[in-house]
């Protein structure tokens, strides 16, 4: 079915909100609170997304089973690689590229660390030759760079966009499904929506445990809207519900708009928009009366990159943009197309001063050698539909360039509207030693005087004129929140995430970090709490800010989100 009705009920917390606390941070979700950690599912690994809806805190998680994860990357993976890598290499000797067939078929012998066993979707940085390469098993590693596999353009793209799709299949595999879970400030108390035992009765995913995430969350024309992170490939108990699936909720009733059931059942969109390749939900946001969703999508091809997809009333949807901005490319810098920008993600979206800004992941850097095309674009749209890039600055240099002059800034991660200004956060490549996050403001005016760095090396001098806050570890700016108190930061960093505050009067201060004037360590004082993963303020007329976070995907055993509360 479709739909859904239900009726709620409330869960209560054993402790109740009173005075103010001793602490500013208070653990709603973790081993100090009435619930463990991931809401007492260890493989709850992330919280992803946060929305308030009817006055209540609506938060969707990220699951993880490493369980399943070891089972099919020990045989099936194993075998499909294999299998793919001598294809690629008995073609590539038939044309004549015998000069690379070393490197088509290499192996790297590594000795797994025994705690950390597996990466999701198995990428490794390998340093003999600078790129990617992918390990289905942990110890054996294939280099995966479209133009190592000898075949040149197109066709090397479309080898690596296979693996891909069965590198994404296998993350959705691992998984028991996301769930959503809501919380009342008013009652301090948790109701679980969506998962086993939840108050509706449906099971994490909406019933399909494939969709791993619950990636994005929006309170639009009454409904709350929540879009999924799922497989390209289908399962074989359902073999067309493969993409991105959107369901709707109006507090009594969960009703999919876009998903194979939606599709079966009413004519309207399948997953993944009609595409499986959109095989996630990556971003949301609403716009002169239309609601917007940016898509995740890892085919390579001419055909393949992220879409943003919108509807006026939740049901009929319309593509606004293909092919990662490929067709809007030719008008507002051609070289972009020549140097391969490949815009994987359309990862963020923001309504500011009257224009829709989207934010994307370029996977060019990750690609391989030419970098003349790496680097994060902004592109904008005062109607939703003309699309123009947004020129970002080169560093400190006069000109423009993408990712503010450094390809390893592969992605703008996070956008929040502040002082009346749009603040842009920043994601730097992962494997980058040199190089950290960034924030950048943006007054909306247009050209290089529109733009000033407060994060990084391209920022006045002050406290923190170098990436990271200071501290390259400190890789992405993966959640913003603003209230009357400032503009909220939290980062992804190896070791433990921090939270910086920014007042346009006083500028930054550290409040989760190992400085002496921090109010928690990195982590909250657990190493595995590698991101900040998701912020807002809630209740909504208040100051206080609500934190999810995010635990390393490789970490054994598996490890619970944890959920923090600030009181200003």
């Amino acid at each position: 079915m479709c739909s859904l009705v239900i009726c709620i009920m409330v869960l209560p917390v054993a402790s109740v909100l009173a005075e103010q606390p001793p602490s500013r941070w208070v653990q709603k979700i973790g081993d100090q609170s009435a619930y463990g950690k991931g809401f007492g599912l260890n493989t709850n690994i992330a919280t992803r997304g946060m929305a308030i809806y009817r006055n209540e805190l609506y938060i969707g998680t990220e699951n993880l089973n490493k369980a399943k994860l070891k089972d099919i990357l020990g045989n099936i993976a194993y075998q499909v690689v294999s299998a793919q890598v001598a294809e690629n290499a008995q073609q590539a000797m038939s044309e004549g590229g015998k000069g690379c067939l070393g490197q088509t078929g290499k192996l790297i012998q590594g000795g797994a660390n025994s705690q950390y066993v597996y990466q999701i979707p198995g990428y490794y940085w390998d340093e003999d030759y600078e790129g990617y390469t992918y390990s289905p098993d942990g110890v054996n590693q294939y280099i995966l760079e479209p133009e190592t596999f000898c075949l040149p353009g197109l066709r090397g793209l479309v080898v690596f966009t296979k693996l891909m799709r069965f590198a994404l299949h296998v993350r959705s595999f691992c998984s028991d499904g996301g769930e959503i879970w809501k919380y009342n400030y008013t009652t301090d108390s948790w109701t679980h929506i969506i998962g086993s035992q939840s108050v509706t009765g449906i099971q994490a995913g909406f019933d399909y445990s494939f969709n791993c995430a619950i990636s994005v969350l929006k309170e639009f024309k009454g409904y709350l809207y929540a879009g999924t992170w799922s497989t390209p490939l289908g399962s074989l108990s359902n073999p067309d519900r493969k993409g991105c699936e959107i369901w709707r909720y109006n507090g009594t009733t969960w009703e999919q708009v876009v998903g194979r059931h939606a599709y079966q059942y009413h004519g309207w969109q399948n997953g993944g928009f009609g595409n499986p390749d959109n095989v996630a939900a990556w971003s949301i946001e609403e716009f002169n009366g239309y609601l917007y969703v940016g898509t995740m999508n890892w085919n390579l091809s001419e055909t393949g990159a992220c879409e943003i997809w919108r509807s006026n009333n939740g049901i009929q949807w319309t593509k606004v943009v293909d092919h990662g901005f490929r067709s809007n490319m030719s008008a507002n810098d051609p070289d972009d197309i020549a140097n391969g920008v490949v815009n994987t993600y359309a990862w963020i979206m923001k309504n500011f001063s009257g224009k829709l800004y989207v934010g994307t992941f370029n996977s060019r850097g990750s690609l391989g050698s030419n970098l003349q095309g790496a680097g994060a674009q902004l592109w904008k749209s005062s109607n939703g539909v003309s699309w123009i890039k947004e020129p970002l600055p080169n560093g400190t240099q006069n000109d423009f360039k993408n990712g503010f002059g450094e390809w390893q800034n592969y992605g703008i991660r996070r956008m929040e509207i502040y002082d009346n200004a749009l603040y842009l956060g920043i994601a730097t490549h992962l494997a980058s030693s040199t190089e950290g996050c960034e924030i950048w403001r943006y007054n909306g005016s247009g050209g290089r005087r529109g733009w000033t760095c407060i994060v990084g090396e391209a920022a006045p001098v002050g406290e923190y004129c170098m990436d990271g806050f200071n501290n390259t570890a400190n890789k992405y700016v993966w959640s913003m929140a603003v209230t009357a108190d400032g503009l909220y930061a939290g980062t992804a960093k190896n070791g433990g995430c921090q939270v910086y505050k920014y007042k346009v009067t006083s500028g930054w201060h550290q409040l989760v970090g190992n400085s002496t004037h921090a109010q928690e360590p990195d982590g909250f004082g657990d190493p595995l709490n590698f991101g900040a993963r998701s912020m807002i303020k809630y209740p909504s007329n208040t100051e206080i800010v609500f934190l999810g976070t995010f635990t390393h995907y490789v970490h054994v055993p598996d490890v619970g989100c944890e959920v923090w509360m600030r009181y200003p």
